[in-house]
């Protein structure tokens, strides 16, 4: 591979940079706005790269190996940026699966990209209908997130961030009072919590990978924090974002959600 450098770009939605990757340093590095990024592209003339993998980390090692280009259009379900100003309609930049902000969730925050939804742990989240393209058993969720601290709220001390519940979702389960990266394996009926604790007040990236086989495997800022079991019990309900459920509307996240992407 030349020195060039490589703007880290996901195609879908379009122009969303994420990181510019920089060859001669072996490193990627984050913008925090695409303006920026895009300013810099134009000066130094650097190469567009569009890809699949959920961390610039694993983007740069992709590169480094085989100086290989891919989409992240491959295989996308549905892709929330979360920039509504205006509204109850939550666009889903595919067109498939809108959803709906359902309890008055404050929209047009400062998001990790563009504008974001804050969550206020009590009555706020999104729910999007149960289509047929969301009932996969093998996928990615990919989520940009700010916790400003999880409230308890009896149930079971989880607080989801994106969940279709008997199915699959993240989120992060209290115990003893600290609040751990988790999810629920509706299939065995047991919690799959890491050892890695939600930071609180700045963006973080979440991922979850999870397969047909039965295994799982979470990412915090691009770094793998476990793998797991994680196995599918119904498809039956809606997909939710910053609680479990319209039916059983409990498990409030409290913070802020940005550009959330699922996969299959």
């Amino acid at each position: 591979m030349n020195n060039q450098d490589y703007n880290l770009v996901a195609q879908n939605p379009q122009s969303t940079v994420v990181a510019k990757f920089k060859p001669s340093k072996k490193r990627a590095e984050h913008y925090q706005s695409e303006n920026v990024l895009e300013k810099e592209f134009i000066k130094s003339g650097t190469k567009r790269v569009q890809y699949t993998n959920t961390s610039a980390q694993s983007i740069a090692e992709e590169l480094l190996s085989n100086n290989s280009t891919v989409t992240l259009t491959k295989d996308i379900v549905s892709y929330y940026k979360l920039n509504e100003t205006s509204g109850t309609e939550v666009v889903d930049s595919l067109g498939l699966n809108k959803g709906f902000n359902f309890s008055g969730t404050t929209i047009g925050v400062p998001g990790k990209i563009g504008k974001a939804y804050s969550f206020d742990g009590v009555t706020n989240h999104i729910y999007c209908v149960n289509d047929v393209s969301l009932q996969i058993a093998t996928g990615t969720i990919s989520v940009w997130v700010i916790s400003d601290g999880q409230t308890d709220e009896g149930t079971s001390s989880y607080n989801s961030i994106v969940v279709k519940p008997l199915a699959y979702g993240i989120g992060v389960h209290k115990i003893s009072g600290v609040d751990y990266i988790s999810f629920y394996d509706w299939g065995s009926g047991t919690w799959q919590d890491t050892t890695q604790v939600m930071g609180t007040g700045t963006w973080h990236h979440l991922v979850l990978t999870f397969s047909v086989t039965g295994t799982a495997e979470i990412f915090y800022d691009g770094v793998s924090i476990g793998t797991y079991t994680q196995s599918i019990n119904s498809q039956s309900k809606d997909l939710n974002i910053g609680a479990t459920g319209i039916t059983n509307n409990y498990e409030h996240w409290t913070g802020d959600i940005d550009e959330v992407g699922i996969w299959k």
